[in-house]
């Protein structure tokens, strides 16, 4: 019935939601790992424009997925300035006296 169907999808819409939101946060986190500067970032997601429809882990690539992938990652790479770069290559070379011994402090 007409009552059922209602039911059945209001039960799914929670879960949608919620794989949606699993999708984009995978698709943040595959795009900044493999990208260097605002500039990759913005090029993976024009590459990514030319698959929208395509098949996720959970869903689907839609604009809307892309739209929020995309503003997270703008989000993030917001915060990354110049003094904050400065900073962290003052405390990694004050504690580090090469790059092998400096290298494990990159391991996130």
């Amino acid at each position: 019935t007409g009552q059922e169907l209602e039911m059945a999808f209001a039960k799914c819409v929670p879960m949608w939601e919620k794989n949606k939101e699993k999708d984009i946060d995978e698709l943040v986190q595959t795009i900044q790992e493999k990208s260097w500067s605002t500039m990759d970032v913005d090029e993976r997601f024009r590459r990514l424009q030319a698959r929208i429809g395509s098949k996720l882990r959970r869903g689907i690539l839609t604009q809307e997925v892309l739209n929020a992938a995309q503003a997270k990652c703008h989000e993030y790479w917001s915060r990354v300035t110049p003094g904050n770069v400065a900073t962290v290559v003052e405390k990694i070379s004050s504690k580090c006296s090469d790059w092998k011994s400096a290298e494990s402090k990159f391991d996130w």
